[in-house]
């Protein structure tokens, strides 16, 4: 078996998290609070641990061409009372989790934390 062993998440660590063009405004730095919102089968938000990883590898794990991506320290989760978890899953070792209640306030708080460090695109949709 491959390396498996779930590693400690630091403040200082920057966690990656992957956009979907319908979660940017092209006037902000920073996604909308959408880019935060859990799915229904989800117990916690999907990002990766930007140290265990390179932007093209956290983008290659997305689930369709044109993802963006942006970037967030771990302490911002921390702050609002969630937990950040290191959480390796088959293929992407540096797969993490943010735990806990979410609210429309949480949501906002992270978006504004966030920097879009590549912005998300789409080629079938015209502006």
């Amino acid at each position: 078996m491959g390396e498996c062993t779930p590693e400690t998440v630091s403040d200082d660590d920057i966690l990656y998290r992957r956009l979907s063009f319908e979660q940017v405004s092209e006037s902000r730095d920073f996604p909308n609070s959408n880019a935060f919102s859990l799915r229904q089968d989800e117990a916690g938000l999907s990002v990766d641990i930007a140290r265990l990883t390179t932007e093209e590898g956290c983008l290659a794990h997305g689930n369709r061409p044109g993802l963006g991506l942006a970037e967030l320290p771990a302490s911002i989760p921390r702050s609002l009372g969630l937990t950040v978890r290191h959480d390796p899953i088959p293929g992407n070792y540096a797969h993490a989790v943010i735990e806990g209640p979410i609210s429309m306030s949480v949501r906002r708080r992270l978006s504004r934390a966030s920097t879009i460090i590549v912005r998300p695109h789409t080629n079938d949709r015209e502006d």
